[in-house]
This record gives C-alpha cells, structure tokens and sequence, in this order.
C-alpha cells in the first residue's frame, strides 16, 4: 500500500513550519488566516475617509483610487455610463431629422418612417435587373408603381388593400352563384384527373372578369397552378421561370382544358 504523502509547509502569517492538510493550505491556524484580513481592515482606517460618487456616503478603502461605497452603487454608475443620449440624425429620403431613443436602432436607422423606407425603397433597382412599371388600380383607375415580375398578364392590381376588399365584395356574389354552377357541371370533380380534393374554378382565358360558363372549368390546384404556368407563357405566380418538362406539361394541360370544353359544347 503506498505511503500517504506529507506537505510540509510554512505558515505565510507567523513562518512556523506546519503538516499542510490540503494542497492550498496556506496558514497554520484560523488566527493565522485571519490576520491579513485585520490588518488590510485597520490598513484602510489609517487612510482618510473617501466620498462615493453616487451615494455621497462617506467610506475607508484601502486604495486611493476608490469611487465606491458597495458593489450596489458599483452597478449604478455602470448602467448610468450605459445609457446614451437620444441621437439626432437626418432622414435618407426626405432629409427631415428625427430621434433615435433605442440603442439597438443607433446603427441601423436610416428613415424617419416607413413610408420614407417605402419610398426610398422603389427608388432603388431591383437585385435581379428588373424595372418599375406604372399600371393602374383595378378599382379607381389610379396609377401605381410595380415591379415589373409582379405584374401577372391576369393580375390584378390595386392602390391598396381597402380597395382590392372593395372589388372583391362586388364581384363575389355573381361569380360564387356561377362557380357552383360549373361545379355542378362537372360533377364536382377535377376535371382532368377527377380529384375531388382542392376543388377551384379556373377561367380558361385567364380573365376573371369573363364570367361565363364556357369560359370556366372545374379544376383540382395541382392542374390548376399548370393551367395558369402555360397562360403566363411559363412563368410561375411567383415569377420565377419554370422549368421545361413543368412548361411542357402544362401546355398539354391547356389542350386538354380547351378540347374538354370544345366536346362538351359542341355536343351541348
């Protein structure tokens, strides 16, 4: 069995040589260890009294340099040097100044508002190369400026959103007594792959506003979102370009859409 190793130290407050218990022991006896910690004490009443600078309470510290009383009055300084004044900057659009009071926007405000950013915004060219075009609301005629891949050949258009909810109360009733119409033509089924899931109404010429029978089929929304990649020439809604064998597919959808309608009309 192996011996026990003995630590042979000499005390740092008297200089007698004790057995160390552990391998920090430092001071032979408790009155030994807490004699540095008397002197340091009677060190700091032998210097002048200092005033905390954010309490004003008079304390003794042992160094010269002391500003504070308690870790209390520590933590106060700290957050009062924390806390920035409001800065005052110009906006980027219009020019006009205002205040930035929350430190995290010190850096990033640009815009005394959004509808500045907005602004400032459409000034700019689009990442992808593409171009602002004016067209105009499909409610008030009042023009508005679009990117050029938002623009949809059957899209509509609106100024904003009390509008576009303006048009669509006037234009629901009639379609929505036209839509159960055609679903009841085609036997509530899709048309093309008889689904009965996801069942939508899709206008064959793209325009909504064409609301006739021979110009609406019954469609499930996977042949539909085809049926409207051939109508934008292969453009999906998004306006990202599909791809091939997608464009191919939904051309072959089209055909089928418009000799499903030619049949049955013709024998109607």
């Amino acid at each position: 069995m192996p011996e026990k190793l003995i630590r042979i130290r000499k005390c740092a407050t008297c200089g007698i040589e004790f057995i160390a218990r552990y391998s920090r022991s430092k001071y032979c006896s408790l009155p030994c260890r807490v004699a540095p910690e008397r002197a340091k004490h009677n060190r700091r009443k032998q210097n002048p009294p200092i005033q905390c600078t954010v309490c004003g309470k008079e304390f003794y510290s042992s160094s010269s340099r002391a500003k504070y009383c308690s870790r209390k009055c520590w933590n106060e300084a700290v957050k009062t040097q924390k806390r920035r004044q409001p800065h005052i900057r110009p906006c980027d659009f219009c020019g006009k100044e205002f205040i930035v009071d929350k430190p995290y926007r010190f850096v990033a405000a640009r815009f005394c508002s959004r509808k500045c950013a907005s602004r400032w915004q459409k000034t700019q060219p689009h990442p992808d190369g593409g171009q602002r075009v004016q067209v105009s609301c499909a409610f008030c005629g009042k023009p508005v400026d679009r990117w050029q891949h938002e623009i949809g050949k059957y899209r509509l258009t609106f100024c904003n959103r009390q509008h576009k909810q303006l048009y669509n109360s006037q234009h629901t009733c009639d379609n929505t007594i036209i839509a159960d119409r055609v679903w009841e033509r085609d036997n509530h089924r899709c048309v093309l792959c008889n689904s009965w899931r996801g069942l939508l109404v899709h206008h064959v010429d793209g325009n909504h506003s064409h609301v006739i029978l021979s110009n609406m089929i019954t469609l499930c929304s996977k042949c539909h979102r085809s049926a409207h990649i051939a109508l934008n020439n292969g453009s999906c809604t998004n306006g990202w370009k599909a791809r091939p064998e997608t464009f191919t597919k939904a051309m072959e959808t089209q055909v089928n859409i418009k000799a499903y309608l030619d049949k049955l009309y013709e024998s109607g």
